[in-house]
């Protein structure tokens, strides 16, 4: 059986989604623009027969090839749905979960979709042309555009996932951003619609005199699709807009009942993509003006500490880079879930990098606990993230950018690493700090002999942000407090605690870095 959501199923189910609207858009041309067809496509193979008009060219090779590559394509996924397993609620658990059984799958399937899907398969064109009706107007084709029902269907195949597929869009468009794609597309594709009809009618009462297309000469000597269209767009795109129907008004009833039911179906939605466009233009603006006040705030607020001028850049591209990361939304998102919802998010989010930690892989209970106290944070460029001589209160883990990390020492700071996304920083914050007593005698006299808590651990190297970084944290303190409710991973921690100080009592440079991490002045140490 095959998996639902797959990598195979998912990229055919996005093939069958790229040929269903390639079929929305390719039918109504081949009704409306093309002679009919005299053959099936089964078996009409590179040499098409269409019927003989004078105002409409034979269909091309390529349409037939076209017609019986997704016909085929259609068919075999039929078979597919058969054999692909099918997701259903266990009220036990009350949970979806997969069903790979196969007289399971094929009842569902037959109950459902199978219908439409044999239906929109059938090969009406050749029953047409079996039955003798040699002017179908390719009509035969209609039964194709019922694929667009199962659109939403696929789980990777509705419009929304389906620009999902656009890197662009995905990376810089929110949600109104892309229901005006949505939206507009759909305009166009009426627009299309209403085109290949507005000819279509015409061409059924072959082209009158007076009418538009005998007006601008588009039928002599031969009628050029393309250009036939793009005429035809541009009449019905003039009447959407509320410029009417031009130089040429309709010159027969048919003609006329087209134009007013498009002016009034095209000026509708042309309305509503207008207000989708202000919507997404209002909240940016909103969005813009929110993040331009904040701003405000904060240049007031500096102004008024008299702060100088490096910290004062160095907060506003702080609160710049929080506004481009969303950190603070990330926050409100977070919060707005339902708790086992927001589990899931954060397990999804950190859980992978949390579970390297020993103590918290051994206990699935705590680590889904400590998931939820992971909180994102943003370090601009240049920007100190861990400082020497302060006291290590958070883990942190880099989820986007570069961060530099020094050993300080008496002549200045030594690179030793740059970390990259996935990397971690602060291991050492959650790990309890022994007694002064209980610490081997080299770091116990270094310590006694400074001005460091004796209540966490110092923070050794400094971390400099090389580039803009987005961060996950870890609070120290609130980890320490869940970590009371287990004994057993709360004495795991107080060991590891015991060995990470004789690691740093084996150290050969602790005075060294002890004495640089006192003397560390994070405004001149830059």
């Amino acid at each position: 059986m095959i998996d639902p959501d797959g990598s195979p199923r998912s990229a055919w189910d996005f093939l069958l989604a790229i040929f269903t609207i390639a079929l929305v858009i390719y039918v109504p041309v081949l009704i409306g623009l093309y002679s009919s067809a005299l053959q099936c496509v089964f078996v009409a193979g590179h040499t098409p027969e269409s019927a003989d008009e004078p105002h409409a060219p034979p269909q091309p090779q390529s349409a037939v090839q076209f017609m019986t590559l997704t016909n085929m394509a259609f068919l075999f996924d039929i078979i597919l749905n058969f054999l692909t397993g099918v997701r259903q609620y266990n009220p036990e658990t009350g949970m979806i979960e997969y069903c790979y059984n196969l007289k399971t799958v094929a009842t569902q399937y037959a109950s459902t979709w199978l219908a439409l899907d044999v239906v929109s398969c059938l090969p009406v064109e050749c029953i047409l042309n079996a039955a003798g009706v040699t002017h179908s107007y390719n009509a035969g084709h209609l039964n194709r555009l019922l694929k667009v029902f199962g659109l939403r269907r696929r789980a990777h195949g509705d419009p929304f996932r389906l620009i999902n597929h656009i890197p662009f869009i995905r990376r810089n468009f929110n949600y109104s951003l892309r229901l005006v794609v949505v939206s507009a597309s759909m305009l166009l594709l009426g627009l299309h619609y209403f085109a290949c009809g507005l000819w279509l009618v015409l061409r059924l009462q072959d082209f009158p005199a007076n009418t538009w297309p005998v007006e601008l000469n588009l039928l002599d000597p031969y009628p050029i699709v393309f250009q036939c269209w793009t005429w035809s767009v541009f009449a019905v795109t003039s009447a959407m807009i509320g410029l009417g129907y031009g130089s040429y008004p309709p010159q027969t009833f048919p003609e006329a009942v087209l134009w007013t039911v498009e002016m009034m179906v095209m000026a509708g939605g042309f309305a509503v993509v207008n207000g989708f466009v202000l919507s997404a233009i209002l909240e940016f603006l909103a969005s813009k003006a929110r993040y331009k006040a904040k701003l405000m705030q904060v240049r007031r607020e500096v102004e008024r500490r008299r702060l100088p001028v490096d910290i004062q850049d160095k907060v506003l591209r702080f609160y710049e880079l929080k506004h481009v990361e969303n950190v603070q939304d990330a926050a409100v998102f977070m919060n707005e879930l339902a708790p086992a919802l927001r589990l899931e998010v954060a397990l999804a989010t950190v859980g992978g990098w949390l579970n390297r930690i020993p103590v918290l892989a051994s206990n699935q209970q705590l680590l889904q606990r400590a998931s939820l106290l992971v909180e994102r944070q943003a370090a601009p460029e240049g920007q100190l993230i861990a400082i020497p001589g302060t006291p290590h209160d958070q883990m942190l883990f880099i989820t986007k950018g570069y961060a530099d990390l020094y050993m300080v020492t008496d002549v200045g700071e030594v690179l030793i690493d740059t970390l990259v996304a996935g990397d971690s920083f602060g291991e050492a914050s959650l790990l309890p700090v022994p007694a002064l007593d209980q610490l081997p005698s080299r770091l116990r006299d270094v310590w006694s002999n400074s001005c460091f808590s004796t209540h966490s651990w110092p923070v050794l190297f400094s971390l400099r942000a090389l580039s803009n970084c987005s961060l996950a944290m870890l609070d120290a303190q609130k980890f320490q407090d869940l970590v009371q409710e287990y004994e057993g991973a709360e004495a795991e921690l107080h060991r590891l605690g015991q060995h990470h100080a004789t690691v740093l009592d084996a150290l050969p440079q602790l005075e060294q870095l002890w004495s640089a991490a006192i003397a560390f002045n994070p405004q001149t140490d830059q």
